[in-house]
């Protein structure tokens, strides 16, 4: 009976061997990444040659979020424009909010680009977790929208608002704590 289990899971063996061999991690989690936006019907822009993907969300307040998904150096590279463009008196605050928002995170980045004057949400994943288990590209993927959401309504308010970056991220944490004890009360 065992020797019957073990030669009914050799195709599936031999499908995930196949894809973890070194030359073709990068194109199969692309094509898992490319298939996934497809699935769900998302609109996307497609860089072939490069291995790039874009394609724009709208949060909850109705603003529009770009994302980039990349796949190279064994990595799938997700980013995000949190904060488009700021004005140069904001610099101190933006960097003083992101910086608060790096020493939480566990997950991903918060990178300000001083010359450019905006703000993204950057986060990384090898790509031998992709092909072992391929609906994590789903799962962070949906991790990525949900923190650039935030983040980017957090620095929002702060750049609207005046408001000084320690009570804005003091916002920020209680709507997080707010949305998991939400969670398990459902």
């Amino acid at each position: 009976m065992r020797a019957i289990k073990f030669f009914r899971n050799i195709p599936g063996k031999l499908k995930r061997m196949y894809r973890l061999t070194k030359r073709n991690r990068s194109e199969i989690v692309w094509n898992e990444l490319i298939k996934l936006h497809k699935i769900f019907k998302w609109h996307f822009g497609l860089y072939e040659n490069d291995k790039y993907l874009e394609t724009i969300f709208e949060d909850e307040d109705n603003v529009v979020l770009k994302f980039h998904y990349s796949v190279n150096n064994d990595r799938l590279s997700l980013s995000a424009l949190v904060l488009p463009e700021f004005d140069v008196d904001c610099t101190n605050d933006v960097m003083i909010l992101s910086s608060h928002f790096n020493n939480l995170l566990t997950d991903g980045v918060v990178k300000v680009n001083i010359e450019l004057s905006y703000v993204e949400y950057v986060y990384s994943g090898d790509l031998f977790r992709y092909l072992l288990y391929p609906t994590e590209i789903y799962t962070d993927i949906l991790m990525h929208y949900s923190m650039t959401e935030e983040c980017s309504r957090a620095f929002r308010t702060m750049i609207n608002t005046s408001e000084e970056p320690v009570f804005v991220f003091a916002e920020f944490v209680k709507r997080i704590e707010q949305k998991k004890k939400d969670k398990t009360i459902k």
